[in-house]
């Protein structure tokens, strides 16, 4: 009798041990599931201007907002007091974009997509430059207000945070000037997560040139933000609900059997 109840203690044991080792190995399918889940948003651009330093009132030579154009411009642009109007380095350029995080966390990578409009301007040709990417941290402008003249005053581009590179160009003979470009800023979106994260465009130096974007407004090929985030609360609350079934039943099972 005793040494029919030593083995049955053994065995309660050993069971256990190997219950032990199954709840184990599901916390580790959780973990590395919980790594790999993830999901891809497209993110449309919330609000999208652009300041230009030569209409400093936000006003173009017609009398019209910038900010309401179809078109989005960055990098040098022409500064029309020449003698013969031309692109000298000492006019510029800026476009804002704004795009809602809310939701949105524990992002894995993040991309900014505009498309490059084929314009019919001589100033900038070959139509071969660079444009940089830059984080601004304060979200509170609009594309109903934001000029050059008040850049400064509201997101103020002096303190953003400058990012990653494109170079725009160069083309074959006889292709089109344009396409989409991207962006990485995948460090900017971790920054923003949850929230609003605004991006400017732009490439205040001397040999560049500007490019043109098709904007919100535009209609077409409009900007967004390509995000693949990891959300863990969802896939590690499934998981987590199947492995405390699955240890209740292995404990249920074994009382049967004792």
């Amino acid at each position: 009798m005793r040494l029919q109840f030593i083995n049955m203690f053994g065995e309660i044991i050993a069971r256990r041990r190997k219950m032990k080792k199954l709840i184990f190995i599901l916390i580790m399918l959780f973990l590395f599931i919980a790594q790999t889940y993830s999901y891809a948003y497209i993110l449309p651009v919330v609000e999208d201007t652009f300041t230009d330093s030569f209409f400093g009132d936000g006003l173009d030579k017609d009398n019209k907002w910038i900010g309401y154009s179809d078109y989005l411009w960055a990098g040098p642009t022409v500064n029309y007091d020449l003698a013969i109007p031309a692109i000298d380095g000492t006019e510029f350029t800026h476009t804002y974009l704004k795009f809602d995080l809310t939701g949105l966390n524990n992002i894995t990578d993040a991309r900014l997509y505009l498309y490059r409009k084929a314009d019919v301007w001589t100033y900038n040709d070959p139509d071969v430059g660079n444009i940089m990417v830059y984080y601004e941290t304060k979200n509170g402008w609009s594309e109903d207000t934001l000029k050059w003249n008040i850049e400064a005053a509201g997101p103020n581009f002096e303190d953003d945070v400058a990012g990653f590179t494109r170079q725009i160009g160069p083309w074959a003979t006889g292709e089109s000037h344009e396409g989409w470009y991207s962006w990485n800023v995948t460090s900017f979106a971790q920054l923003a997560e949850g929230g609003k994260i605004s991006l400017v465009l732009a490439k205040d130096a001397p040999g560049e040139v500007f490019h043109i974007f098709y904007s919100s407004e535009s209609g077409v090929n409009t900007p967004y933000l390509s995000v693949s985030a990891n959300p863990v609360p969802e896939p590690a609350s499934v998981l987590l609900f199947g492995i405390g079934t699955t240890a209740m039943a292995i404990i249920k099972r074994r009382k049967k059997t004792f």
